[in-house]
């Protein structure tokens, strides 16, 4: 057994409570930190978890508001005739889909418009990505 030097008697003996030696963290500090560290990362996870969310939402806003206005053109231009109808776009945007209700156009609550004849239809084209998210796009055509 080692003999304990003079100075860690005498600093024992003066109360202090410790003996000096070399540093180290006790098992309190430790947890403590390990604590602060749990938690810090759990935040910093949901967060970027609900950032991918926005991401993937972001992404497809945009993306369908390009399909629907497409779509949309094709209706006024006359390429696709305006009725009731749905499909999907393709290999190009896999997992996209499209469906077009159109009904008469109704002005009846415009004081304006109010007694004006026309045959103007109503078009909502609504563009879904695998029944996750959905976006619609109004607009009345009159045809030509």
């Amino acid at each position: 057994m080692k003999p304990i030097p003079s100075q860690r008697l005498q600093a024992a003996s003066k109360g202090k409570g410790k003996i000096p030696g070399p540093g180290g963290f006790t098992l309190l500090e430790v947890l403590v930190a390990i604590a602060i560290l749990a938690i810090s990362l759990t935040t910093i996870y949901g967060s970027q978890a609900r950032s991918l969310v926005l991401a993937s939402e972001a992404q497809f806003r945009i993306t369908a508001s390009f399909l629907a206005g497409m779509k949309l053109a094709e209706l006024e231009s006359g390429t696709a005739s305006p009725v009731n109808d749905d499909g999907e776009f393709g290999d190009d945007y896999p997992g996209y889909s499209w469906k077009t209700t159109v009904e008469d156009a109704v002005f009846q609550d415009i004081k304006e418009f109010s007694g004006i004849e026309t045959d103007a239809r109503k078009v909502e084209v609504t563009v879904s990505r695998q029944e996750e998210y959905g976006y619609s796009l109004q607009a009345y055509i009159v045809p030509a």
